[in-house]
């Protein structure tokens, strides 16, 4: 049993290289120059896409098809600012929603 399976989650160390970081802060900062009012930025895919194809085609996208199946894709992509000087009261967390084209009743499942 893999880690995923045995406790819900896995960690994975150093998805991203230096040069990668260093794009992704250049995109965000282009994106929303200062989000310490709005805590964050929505929809990154449809706003950029250097971000959508490193979620799509980059090793988070390996990881997740590896995880789920090959047929795993973004359907939401947030970027929060948690930085130490720019944090908020919500500590980390995962959220346990997902985004839908439309709500269907299936036995087992529920909010």
């Amino acid at each position: 049993m893999n880690a995923l399976e045995e406790r819900g989650y896995a960690t994975a160390a150093m998805i991203l290289s230096r040069d990668e970081v260093d794009r992704l802060r250049e995109e965000l900062n282009r994106l929303a120059p200062s989000t310490a009012h709005s805590g964050g930025v929505r929809s990154l895919g449809a706003k950029s896409d250097a971000i959508l194809a490193l979620a799509a085609e980059g090793l988070p996208a390996a990881l997740a098809k590896e995880a789920l199946g090959g047929a795993a894709r973004p359907v939401k992509i947030t970027g929060f600012d948690k930085t130490p000087g720019s944090n908020w009261k919500v500590p980390w967390h995962q959220d346990l929603t997902i985004a839908v084209k439309e709500a269907r009743d299936v036995e087992g499942f529920g909010p």
